[in-house]
């Protein structure tokens, strides 16, 4: 047998470039990178759509249960909200609506009874039996005061006090228990005007619900002085 030797002649080099592999892959890390970023963005603007959805029906609530805290029983919300949050909406509106009746209905006796106080022939006043803040004073007591209603009596109705009045009856209105006990008669001569008085102060409820001091004085000045 006979050995065919190879000759080597020469040799191939072979070279293949990695730029478009490279070039492809960063394409798609972008690609992916931009998908992702958009996916986020749509994301944020959804979450932020929703939050919107629902802060906004909740600060509009908020600030229509603090107008109506501060007086305004007028106040209705309309918010558009479905849900949970329209029930809550229900519940502020007929909230006010309710309150505002309440209100009418208090302005309604305090009227009625303004009219049959300011009919006496005699000085009524109403005061808080805690505060000493005057709730009401009819016509004629008016005539001798002024109309110093929201101020303290024994500061408006009396004179040279530094406090509450020693001779307060306040303190024998009331049962142990808080509740309005019987009434205080007697008489007194008052330190602004000298006329002399005969006193009936009784502790009752007032339209608002509050116990109040409230007192009859019949001027008895005349009999005083015969």
């Amino acid at each position: 047998n006979q050995t065919v030797e190879a000759k080597k002649l020469g040799h191939v080099v072979v070279e293949i470039s990695r730029l478009p592999s490279l070039a492809k892959k960063n394409q798609l890390i972008l690609s992916s990178t931009l998908i992702t970023l958009l996916g986020l963005a749509i994301s944020a603007l959804f979450a932020l759509r929703m939050a919107r959805q629902v802060t906004q029906p909740i600060m509009a609530l908020a600030n229509a249960v603090a107008r109506i805290g501060k007086g305004h029983l007028e106040t209705h919300i309309h918010t558009g909200a479905h849900g949970e949050l329209r029930i809550l909406e229900s519940g502020v509106n007929n909230m006010a609506v309710a309150l505002k009746a309440v209100q009418d209905a208090q302005e309604e006796r305090r009227a009625i009874l303004a009219t049959v106080l300011d009919s006496l022939d005699a000085q009524v006043y109403v005061a808080d039996i805690k505060t000493h803040e005057l709730l009401f004073l009819n016509k004629y007591a008016q005539n001798n005061f002024g109309n110093v209603t929201g101020k303290i009596c024994w500061q408006a109705l009396q004179s040279n006090q530094s406090g509450p009045c020693a001779f307060c009856t306040n303190t024998r209105l009331l049962k142990d228990d808080g509740t309005p006990g019987e009434p205080v008669i007697w008489e007194f001569q008052n330190t602004v005007n000298q006329h002399w008085y005969l006193i009936q102060d009784s502790a009752i409820k007032w339209v608002d619900g509050r116990t109040v001091r409230l007192e009859i004085a019949t001027d008895i000045t005349e009999n005083k002085q015969n």
